[in-house]
């Protein structure tokens, strides 16, 4: 049975001539499909900026072929010449000063046994986010189609 508790780099498949390293989680999921989960979903947030259709189907057909792939996969997944990562982990405490909401809905929505868990991002398109807590299922709890959230410098 592997040791899900050491990190453990591994060289991405879909760029092997880069030899980009991966850092792989402490949390045991890399070898699940992924099961995704509205339970904690954050419909205030969504309510202030719905999809539009277009947007809709991207969401399901991103989020459909995701459902294909184990968590390690997912993982690895890359985009342009720099080969960024698509889908990855974020630092929980950087991601609640971006947005102080982000902290008061935690403490009051979700329960203190996910507090700890880890913050995850899933790139949809360029601006396109969905962010949620990576456990087995996946707690879905903000799409940010306007990268709003976690808003990063170009």
């Amino acid at each position: 049975m592997p040791n899900h508790n050491k990190k453990k780099k591994i060289i991405s498949p879909a760029h092997p001539s880069l030899n980009k390293q991966i850092q792989q989680p402490k949390t045991g999921v890399n070898d699940l499909i992924p099961v995704w989960s509205y339970k904690y979903f954050d419909t205030k947030f969504y309510q202030e900026r719905p999809l539009t259709p277009e947007e809709s189907m991207e969401y399901f057909h991103v989020m459909k072929r995701l459902e294909n792939k184990t968590w390690g996969e997912i993982r690895q997944e890359c985009y342009g010449y720099e080969h960024k990562t698509c889908h990855h982990s974020i630092d929980f405490k950087e991601f609640k000063e971006n947005a102080g909401f982000i902290s008061r809905y935690f403490d009051t929505n979700i329960p203190n046994d996910l507090h700890n868990g880890e913050v995850f991002s899933l790139r949809i398109t360029p601006e396109f986010r969905v962010y949620g807590i990576l456990s087995d299922p996946f707690y879905i709890i903000w799409i940010d189609p306007n990268h709003r959230l976690y808003p990063v410098s170009r």
